[in-house]
């Protein structure tokens, strides 16, 4: 019976309001840990000793396993119509994974670990955040306004660890990620118990979703516009540092631009309704192609601080405009599977290959490199313009098999 409430009742303000609140502690927890790893982890991966492209193959490795765990573990969500348990059992194995890095030393037992924890972590993101687009649906929840507390918090850790590098070694950075894994376990457990009817679904039925000629070409669009930052969250904090930035004021600038990113969340409904899914993607390549060549050809803090407001549209914008196509676009009886595709793809496997690559190349060219990914960005914004020309709002339909 409980089930079948779940299914059929429409929320009430009261009810809107605390599903709302308990998505917002579960994005508040996943990113406070987000605010550490992303653009510490290369610190600490340096700190143990790791050379350049080293540390691009160890951050790439969890994106190759995300590519296979999360349409995996997606399926099973589609298929049992469950979110919030898988995502609690993930998060306790995320969590209890991370502590065998204080173990080993070694290029391959620090690969080995990171495959098994990008296992747990990888499907964690994609089932919240369809999640949350099925309660946007069903109650009006805005996912943009939920999703800023996320970015709230990685402003708060990211600031704080910056400083606490400051006084002490990278082996706090390992710490800090355990102790925040927990949180997002905590986080996981007071989502709201949300499902959709179980759909039993032939197994090439994500294939076909996959190769669906304006699905495939919004996962490449959104790659090329996500893979633009593969230098900056590989290697930008250590560039920065090597070039007598210091520690606090390198977090700072991480802290400004995902300030502007809240900004743009906050008023993103608006946004999304004047321009859609697709003018945000033509934004966020604009943005990119300013951003990148700015960051690539000076070290000047003031410029380094304009280019890092750009993270609003960069980031901000193509994610924004990404999850607004996934919740027009995609097939009600696929959602699961459909933002694992997405995260899978091109917040995985296009990170897993640009990753490694981008090392290579910042080796060779240092900060020059940041030109290339204003390249990327500039294809993102030739597919977003090709994706505008065949998407016109309409849900997207596979064949049956």
């Amino acid at each position: 019976m409980q089930k079948k409430r779940t299914l059929r009742n429409v929320p009430d303000n009261k009810s809107r309001r605390a599903i709302s609140v308990r998505l917002a502690a579960y994005y508040t927890a996943n990113f406070a840990k987000g605010g550490v790893q992303f653009p510490w982890w290369q610190v600490f991966l340096e700190g143990r000793g790791f050379s350049t492209p080293e540390i691009g193959w160890l951050m790439g490795v969890r994106f190759w396993v995300g590519f296979l765990s999360g349409p995996l573990i997606a399926r099973v969500a589609d298929r049992c119509g469950e979110r919030r348990r898988i995502m609690i059992a993930l998060a306790v194995g995320m969590f209890f994974s991370y502590w065998l890095y204080l173990y080993v030393d070694s290029f391959w037992a620090f690969a080995f670990i990171g495959i098994v924890v990008a296992a747990f972590q990888a499907p964690i993101g994609p089932l919240g955040d369809s999640l949350t687009i099925i309660n946007a649906q069903r109650s009006e929840v805005d996912y943009g306004r939920v999703r800023l507390w996320g970015s709230a918090s990685f402003i708060v850790t990211v600031l704080l660890a910056g400083i606490m590098l400051e006084n002490t070694s990278s082996e706090a950075i390992l710490w800090a990620i355990i102790a925040l894994s927990f949180f997002i376990v905590i986080g996981c457990w007071f989502l709201p118990d949300t499902r959709v009817e179980p759909k039993v679904l032939h197994w090439t039925a994500t294939f076909r979703l996959l190769f669906q000629p304006t699905f495939a070409l919004f996962i490449i669009t959104v790659a090329f516009l996500q893979t633009s930052h593969a230098i900056l969250y590989g290697f930008g904090t250590i560039y920065w540092i090597e070039n007598g930035i210091s520690k606090t004021t390198i977090a700072l600038l991480w802290v400004e631009g995902v300030i502007a990113e809240i900004i743009l969340f906050w008023f993103g409904t608006k946004l999304n309704g004047r321009y859609g899914p697709v003018g945000l993607m033509i934004f966020a390549a604009i943005a990119g192609v300013l951003r990148w060549t700015l960051t690539g050809l000076s070290l000047n803090i003031w410029i380094l601080g304009f280019a890092q407001l750009l993270h609003a549209f960069t980031f901000g914008a193509a994610y924004l405009g990404a999850m607004e196509f996934l919740k027009q676009a995609a097939p009600q009886e696929l959602a699961a599977s459909a933002q694992a595709l997405f995260n899978a793809i091109a917040m995985g496997l296009a990170f897993a290959i640009a990753l490694p690559l981008a090392g290579y190349v910042f080796a060779e060219f240092g900060g020059a490199s940041y030109w290339l990914m204003a390249v990327l960005s500039a294809i993102g914004g030739g597919g977003a313009l090709l994706l505008g020309r065949l998407w016109m709002g309409q849900r997207l339909e596979i064949r049956p098999e």
